[in-house]
Parts: C-alpha cells; structure tokens; sequence
C-alpha cells in the first residue's frame, strides 16, 4: 500500500472514537497510524483483515469500506 493510501485511511479512522486495526499475516498495526499501515507492506492484491471495536465501530468500519471499494478515490 502506498502512502496516499494509507494516509486516506487514517484521515477516515481519526474521525472516528473505536479503535481499528489492520493485520496481514499475522501483524496486526493500529489503523490510525501512517507508520503503522505502512510496515505492513502491503502490495496491491495483498488480504488485510480489519477489525474495529468500540462505541462507532460499525460506522468506522462501513467509512473505511466505502472508502477502500471506491479505490481510495484514484481511479
């Protein structure tokens, strides 16, 4: 995943009071933080499993949803 990308997520996550992560192969970061995101290496195609938890999690997850099927608007 490229920084802009990556910077999109945390600008939707930061809006938000849960907490959400991100995990690939078995790492999982906190998915408000760039430096985060960005050691797990993910290269396009890559399967990342994301989990919120907390009081607006269902919100934070469906933002971060639209977010990713809309390409992180770069299309």
């Amino acid at each position: 995943m490229h920084a802009r990308a990556a910077a999109k997520i945390v600008q939707v996550g930061v809006k938000f009071k849960c907490r959400i992560f991100f995990e690939k192969d078995g790492i999982e970061v906190n998915g408000k933080s760039l430096l985060g995101i960005l050691t797990l290496g993910c290269p396009q195609g890559s399967r990342l499993i994301v989990r919120t938890e907390g009081p607006d999690a269902r919100e934070a997850m469906e933002a971060l949803g639209r977010l990713i099927e809309d390409k992180f608007g770069e299309d």
